[in-house]
């Protein structure tokens, strides 16, 4: 679900951020293998999984150290930018900054594909919210304007799917 919706294209600059050991990552440059792949993790026995991976499976994927919360990359870089099971991880308190972090290096027009576990006591109410405040609009310019609104509707498994397009 997460790649079909994310409307890859041929050389799109793709970012996965929380990566783990890489596994989207590489799918991602397997089934797209003109997309430039950058993978980023704070935990450096993670990422050299993740270049193990990549190196078996014979796919050039970068996998850089650094959080969510300070992305160490240049504005307007990505035209895409993945999270997957990796937001509830995150700190309460840094959850605002990742996204602000995540909508600077998007591209104008580029997209946020994000997939995560939710708590089943969340309700539709509250991750309307989180979509609406923390997505949408942001006086400090870290907003987002939903492309595909889902109603941010949860599925049996309590996961939770949106996709955010960056303004222009």
């Amino acid at each position: 679900m997460l790649l079909d919706q994310a409307s890859l294209q041929p050389h799109h600059r793709v970012l996965d951020v929380g990566c783990g050991t890489g596994s989207l990552a590489v799918l991602i440059k397997r089934l797209y293998p003109t997309v430039e792949v950058t993978a980023v993790d704070p935990d450096p026995k993670a990422l050299g999984r993740g270049e193990r991976k990549a190196a078996r499976t014979r796919v050039s994927v970068r996998f850089d150290r650094g959080f969510a919360d300070a992305l160490p990359y240049s504005a307007a870089t990505f035209d895409r930018v993945f999270s997957s099971l990796m937001f509830h991880h995150i700190p309460s308190g840094d959850k605002e900054q990742s996204l602000r972090e995540i909508r600077r290096v998007l591209r104008p027009g580029g997209r946020l594909e994000f997939l995560d576990i939710a708590n089943p006591s969340v309700n539709t109410v509250e991750v309307d919210r989180i979509s609406a405040d923390d997505f949408e609009s942001d006086s400090s310019g870290a907003s987002f304007r939903t492309a595909q609104q889902l109603n941010a509707r949860q599925s049996k498994a309590s996961a939770w799917y949106l996709t955010c397009l960056r303004p222009r």
